[in-house]
């Protein structure tokens, strides 16, 4: 309930700094940034659980395809001094090979030689209140609060050799 509450408020909170009034020309009021490009997965190594988990890299020990990212963040200058800003940034990572070693993984033991797929996601969002004080022709300087939220899955599935099953697919 309190948590419920609190995004109420927080919810009215900005919806008060929209209705500030603010004259700006449209090009200063809203600003978007769009970025995109390849993602290769040069140093991705996992422990799951961290203390008794097999250690094994998603680079050396399978093999990983190069992801396409892409980002957005979004400003909206509320006021002369008051900007909301929103980051959306997800990342995928698909993995496949076969281990030559056995692999215990999230209380699941995979077995070397058996096919498996690896799955590596890390969506991050971010919102952010910035409040501009100083801003002239050489400086602008801001503080601020950022709400963060991360997605972050690592799955290792096998696939099936003749009618069995080796492993299962594990979210965390």
């Amino acid at each position: 309930m309190v948590r419920i509450r609190s995004t109420i408020e927080l919810l009215a909170a900005v919806l008060l700094l929209l209705t500030l009034p603010y004259e700006a020309q449209a090009q200063d009021r809203w600003r978007f940034d769009f970025e995109n490009g390849a993602a290769i997965s040069g140093y991705n190594d996992v422990r799951i659980p961290g203390d008794t988990g097999t250690a094994f890299s998603f680079t050396d020990d399978l093999t990983s395809d190069t992801a396409y990212f892409w980002r957005v963040r979004g400003d909206l200058r509320m006021a002369r001094n008051h900007v909301l800003s929103a980051l959306i940034a997800p990342l995928r990572v698909d993995a496949a090979g076969a281990f030559d070693h056995p692999v215990s993984f999230a209380g699941t033991t995979f077995a070397p030689g058996v096919p498996v797929k690896g799955l590596y996601v890390f969506n991050s969002y971010r919102l952010t209140y910035r409040w501009e004080p100083v801003q002239n022709e050489q400086w602008r300087f801001g503080v601020g609060l950022t709400a963060k939220i991360r997605d972050a899955v690592t799955r290792l599935e096998a696939l099936a050799v003749g009618s069995r099953i080796y492993g299962v697919p594990v979210n965390l």
